[in-house]
Formats: C-alpha cells, structure tokens, sequence
C-alpha cells in the first residue's frame, strides 16, 4: 500500500501540468456546462483521479495500483469521476505552439523545452 501511495503522489507531482490540462479538458465542452472544473482539495483528489485512471506509473503496474489505490476511492462525487472517467484522450486539445505544447504534454518546464528545441533539430 506505501509504494502504491508514494508511486501515486510522486506521478501526480511530476505530471501536474499535463494532469490539469487534461482536467481542463474533462470540464469543457457543450455537455458539461453545468459542472465546472474541480478546484482546492476536490481539484487535488481529481488530478489523482486522472493519473490514476490515464497514465502509467513508472514502479508499479497500472493493475497492482490499483489494487490499493483506485479512482473510485479517492472521495470524488459521482458526477465528478464520471467526468473524468469519460475523458477523451485522443480529443484533448493542446497549445499549438511547439514549446508550450511539449512542455504541458509531458509535464516540463517551458524554459527547458525552449533550451532543447534550440539545440536539437526540427
């Protein structure tokens, strides 16, 4: 259970950015006027959510988490983790500029980003 806490904490950490973008994501649209995007601890408990739900932890597999540690168990209302759950990855909309765009896709600094496109090749 410890190891499936700390891989959850640390993931949820390193990938803020891309996290909030995607709960961005979960709360816009036509359909979901009505709800608007979680904020302070709700908002916290649905970035969990999120990694637990879509990505992929780096010491654990996604199964083993989720024996300890599921979406359904982090406190969300219903409505909320129904949201999140019937997220669209593949509609998700990002910047379009390239360094904004990588740094929100993978989580990492602008500045750093901005320093490696200057370097490396188109």
């Amino acid at each position: 259970a410890r190891a499936a806490v700390a891989c959850s904490v640390f993931g949820v950490s390193a990938l803020r950015a891309r996290l909030a973008r995607m709960l961005a994501g979960a709360f816009s649209g036509s359909d979901t006027l009505s709800l608007p995007v979680p904020r302070g601890a709700v908002g916290d408990a649905a970035l969990l959510a999120l990694f637990l739900l879509f990505e992929q932890p780096h010491r654990l597999e996604r199964s083993e988490l989720g024996v300890w540690l599921s979406a359904d168990h982090v406190g969300l209302p219903f409505n909320t983790l129904s949201q999140l759950q019937a997220l669209d990855l593949e509609a998700l909309t990002w910047p379009s500029s390239l360094v904004p765009r990588i740094a929100s896709q993978y989580s990492l600094p602008c500045g750093l980003v901005r320093r490696w496109c200057n370097v490396m090749p188109p």
